[in-house]
């Protein structure tokens, strides 16, 4: 059995189903993309930041930043329904 089908087994996700972050154990902070999927898959996350997709410069600084123990750009996104739900 492929991991996805896997993991959906054990989270009683069905096919096509898109589970938002808050459903994976999360161990620490997380470094997103700022695009509007990543801001919808994150909702009810703790300790999110988000970078400039088209920046490396700017994934690079964020990660530097949390290595450093630097969390003051990490944000809880608040958890609200999906699109179309």
């Amino acid at each position: 059995m492929p991991v996805q089908t896997a993991w959906s087994s054990l989270h009683g996700l069905r096919h096509g189903d898109s589970p938002s972050l808050n459903s994976f154990p999360m161990i620490g902070p997380m470094l997103l993309s700022d695009l509007p999927f990543a801001h919808e898959t994150a909702a009810g996350a703790s300790a999110v930041g988000f970078f400039d997709p088209s920046s490396a410069v700017a994934l690079a600084d964020a990660m530097e930043r949390v290595l450093r123990g630097d969390h003051t750009q990490l944000k809880p996104v608040p958890q609200r329904p999906l699109a179309g739900s």
